[in-house]
């Protein structure tokens, strides 16, 4: 991403676990992976975005614990996109 000098951009968290796992301490890490590179590079100023999706609910209550706060919704939208294949082709091996 580009950005001009001056420019905010926020950091990203994105987590992925199993259901049975708790995300208190995942989240806690990811803060202070975030935290140390943004100290780093001199931009710590910046928030940190953490997108949840509709089917990750279970993160909504660890995250406000953390001190996060919702702040929109999303909506992803999806193409499909479809070819006719006249004739099967073969793919050449690799590797």
């Amino acid at each position: 991403m580009a950005s001009e000098s001056g420019e905010r951009h926020p950091h990203a968290l994105r987590i992925f676990l199993r259901p049975d796992v708790d995300p208190a301490l995942a989240i806690a890490l990811g803060l202070n992976e975030i935290g140390d590179r943004a100290t780093a590079r001199g931009n710590n100023g910046n928030p940190v975005l953490a997108v949840v999706r509709g089917y990750e609910a279970g993160l909504q209550a660890p995250l406000a614990a953390a001190g996060f706060l919702p702040v929109g919704h999303v909506r992803l939208y999806l193409r499909e996109s479809r070819v006719r294949l006249t004739a099967p082709a073969l793919l050449p091996a690799t590797g």
